[in-house]
């Protein structure tokens, strides 16, 4: 946040908002380009060097309501998003919320209501959006694994 300006990842109306705002401060020369090339070197780690998840695809993103084999379960009907997991991870638990007749999702939206996180989280956006459905009232929901297998039961 060197030009404080604040964002929300993948936003296009935010992103438009962001980029006028850095012209703005172009113009004015008021971009901090020290506190970018500091912020440059301070990073170990180049972003592409990063093992990210792969996202979930095929017929574990079609909910299955039908054939759910327990209705009565908190996941049914339920939109869920899984983060912080190796691949082989996420693929297992998505199959086992679709069993439960959940409606599996890659990312958070308005209409998430529980969010499985996992100790490997990457960046801080699909807990903030999540947070801000908790914090709207909506029925939502931050749960860990142990949790989901609690409730899975």
């Amino acid at each position: 946040m060197a030009c404080n300006i604040e964002l929300f990842h993948h936003d296009a109306l935010s992103d438009a908002i962001g980029c006028g705002l850095l012209y703005v401060k172009y113009l004015k020369n008021d971009l901090p380009f020290n506190e970018f090339y500091r912020i440059k070197s301070e990073q170990t780690t180049p972003r592409h060097n990063i093992n990210y998840p792969n996202h979930l695809t095929g017929d574990v993103l079609k909910p299955d309501f039908e054939n759910a084999k327990n209705k009565n379960n908190p996941f049914y009907k339920k939109k869920i998003v899984i983060s912080g997991f190796s691949n082989s991870d996420k693929e297992r638990i998505a199959n086992e919320l679709k069993e439960l007749g959940a409606d599996v999702d890659t990312a958070v939206g308005n209409n998430t209501n529980f969010l499985i996180i996992g100790d490997y989280v990457v960046g801080p956006v699909k807990l903030a959006k999540m947070q801000a459905n908790i914090t709207k009232r909506k029925d939502a929901r931050i749960i860990s694994l142990s949790e989901f297998n609690e409730l899975e039961k």
